[in-house]
C-alpha cells in the first residue's frame, strides 16, 4: 500500500526512496494500493469530472516523476539509490515504468468513477 498525500504534486513522487520503491514493485511483479485521505480523493473525483480535460491535468501530475532530482532526507542514501538507478536501468526507465504504474492506478480510478454512475 501507497500513501499519497495528494493526487496533485504528491510528493510521494519526488523522495527517491518511494519512486525505487514503486519500480521495484513493477519490476517484481508486485501489485501495489494506491490510497488517498478523504479530501485527496474527492478532489481527484472532481477533476475526473472535468471529463478529458481533467483526466489530463490528473495524469500529467502524476506523471511528474524525475528520479534523478527526487531526494531523500539522508543524502548519503540519496546518493546510494541514485548509483542503483545509474547502474542499472537509468533515470529515464525508472521515470517510465513509473509513470506507467501512476497512469494505470488513474486508469482505474476513472473505470471505478464510470462503474459506480
Amino acid at each position: 500500500v501507497a500513501l499519497l498525500d495528494h493526487w496533485d504534486q504528491p510528493a510521494y513522487l519526488s523522495r527517491i526512496w518511494t519512486i525505487f520503491e514503486q519500480y521495484s514493485a513493477v519490476v517484481l511483479e508486485i501489485e501495489v494500493t494506491f490510497i488517498l485521505p478523504q479530501a485527496a480523493g474527492e478532489s481527484l473525483l472532481r477533476e475526473i469530472r472535468k471529463g478529458e480535460e481533467g483526466i489530463l491535468t490528473v495524469r500529467e501530475s502524476l506523471c511528474n516523476v524525475d528520479a534523478e532530482t527526487a531526494s531523500a532526507w539522508c543524502l548519503e542514501d540519496e546518493q546510494h539509490v541514485k548509483r542503483i538507478i545509474e547502474q542499472s536501468i537509468g533515470f529515464e526507465k525508472v521515470n517510465e515504468k513509473v509513470q506507467e504504474l501512476m497512469i494505470a492506478w488513474v486508469a482505474t480510478m476513472v473505470k471505478d468513477y464510470l462503474g459506480g454512475l
